[in-house]
C-alpha cells in the first residue's frame, strides 16, 4: 500500500540516495553524461520530445535521462552518438568534442 508510512520513508530514502550518488559521481568524474546530452540537444535546437522520438521512448523517460534520475541504457547512448555524430567517449565525458582526452583522465 502506497500510503503506508514505512513504504513512503523507504521511497524518500531511495530518492535521496540516488541524488547523493549522482552528486558524488559528478564531483569525482567531472561532467555527467546527463549534462552533456542536454547540451547536445540544446546546441542542435531540438526539443526533448523530438530526441525521445528518435530513441523510440516517451518524452518523460528522456527527461529522466537528462536530469540524471534514470540511467540511460547503452543502446540509447549508441543511438545518440549516431544521431549527434559524436563519440561515446565525448558523451560519457572522457574526451572533448575534438577528440582530445580530458586532462583529468591523462
Amino acid at each position: 500500500d502506497k500510503k503506508n508510512p514505512v513504504f513512503m520513508r523507504v521511497l524518500a530514502f531511495r530518492k535521496r540516495l540516488k541524488y547523493i550518488r549522482r552528486k558524488e559521481y559528478i564531483q569525482m568524474k567531472g561532467r555527467h553524461y546527463s549534462a552533456i546530452i542536454r547540451e547536445l540537444r540544446e546546441d542542435h535546437d531540438y526539443r526533448q520530445k523530438e530526441v525521445a522520438a528518435v530513441l523510440g521512448i516517451d518524452q518523460r523517460v528522456y527527461s529522466r535521462y537528462e536530469t540524471g534520475i534514470s540511467a540511460i541504457p547503452v543502446y540509447h547512448l549508441i543511438r545518440l552518438c549516431e544521431f549527434y555524430e559524436v563519440s561515446m567517449d565525448y558523451i560519457v565525458g572522457l574526451r572533448d568534442r575534438e577528440g582530445v582526452k580530458c586532462s583529468k583522465y591523462q
